[in-house]
């Protein structure tokens, strides 16, 4: 059975990082062909020029979706250039065409009955957590927000500049960033002590009984943080990871 697919075409392309882009992808009319949760993924794959045609079915790259499900007229996937089919999204202009796949993936947010989400991304993993936060702002859900993100440089940080916008518009929620690597000259991590140290969980989580966490890490560091949060006292059916 062939997959169920849609046109859609690039309207705007957005510098995030030296190797990340996002890709603003619209409808030629109306409102996207389909809903998605925040946190899914869908496969796309650039439209053939002039009178090519495929000979073989299109082999689908799936990027998370990193914008709101509740901006219903465009979708945005933020793409980091690692091998064929990113590079070649990465050679788009606006105005060109995608095909893309029906959203899908059980990495998904859940409407907030406790006290709030924490969010933990790294590199391309922030994407989806945009996703994820962007519509807890929209859509005014959870009492707390907590993100905790990790990049190697504040060059690298994918969105940093938005999540800072949108902590220091909103008082409940609270923004943590960690460094990695080391930066620029005179560039401090504004938080010392890993992910993965309870101690430095604790200092940010408030009730972290009530709170659900949701993980977007590389496989070492997601495991770390697993344990961490267990340990302050997380319980573990609330703790929901994406892998990759």
């Amino acid at each position: 059975m062939q997959e169920e697919t849609f046109p859609l075409h690039v309207e705007r392309i957005f510098p995030e990082t030296p190797r990340v882009k996002t890709f603003r992808l619209r409808p030629e009319l109306g409102e996207l062909p389909f809903r998605f949760l925040p946190g899914q993924h869908m496969g796309v794959s650039p439209c053939l020029s002039g009178s090519e045609k495929r000979e073989t079915p299109a082999k689908w790259r799936h990027f998370s979706l990193s914008s709101s499900p509740e901006n219903r007229g465009f979708a945005e996937i933020s793409v980091l250039n690692q091998g064929t089919a990113s590079a070649a999204l990465h050679h788009l202009s606006p105005g060109d065409g995608v095909e893309v796949t029906r959203p899908t993936g059980r990495f998904t947010f859940e409407d907030p009955a406790d006290h709030g989400p924490v969010f933990f991304g790294a590199g391309i993993g922030v994407a989806p957590l945009r996703s994820m936060v962007r519509y807890c702002l929209d859509r005014d859900l959870g009492e707390a927000i907590t993100v905790f993100l990790c990049f190697p440089s504040v060059e690298e940080g994918l969105f940093l500049k938005q999540f800072r916008a949108w902590a220091e518009e909103t008082p409940r929620m609270d923004l943590r960033i960690h460094l990695s690597g080391s930066g620029p000259a005179g560039e401090q991590p504004p938080y010392r002590g890993g992910l993965q140290d309870p101690d430095v969980l604790r200092e940010g989580i408030a009730r972290p009984g009530y709170r659900t966490c949701y993980l977007c890490l590389p496989p070492g560091l997601r495991e770390g943080v697993h344990t961490a949060l267990v340990t302050m006292g997380v319980p573990a059916e609330q703790i929901h990871a994406e892998i990759w």
